[in-house]
C-alpha cells in the first residue's frame, strides 16, 4: 500500500455521510475512509 500524507486547509462545503467525503469549497474532495485526523467545529459533533 503506498500513498502519501498531506495537509489540506480550507473551509468546507459540506460532508457527505452516504458517500462517505469531504467536499471543500475550493473543489478538492477527500473521502472520509482516507481521513487520518481532522480538526474544526463542523466535525466536532460527529466525533
Amino acid at each position: 500500500m503506498n500513498g502519501a500524507y498531506f495537509t489540506k486547509i480550507g473551509n468546507v462545503r459540506r460532508v457527505d455521510e452516504i458517500g462517505r467525503e469531504i467536499l471543500f469549497t475550493d473543489g478538492t474532495v477527500i473521502l472520509l475512509d482516507d481521513v487520518v485526523s481532522v480538526e474544526g467545529e463542523v466535525f466536532e459533533e460527529m466525533y
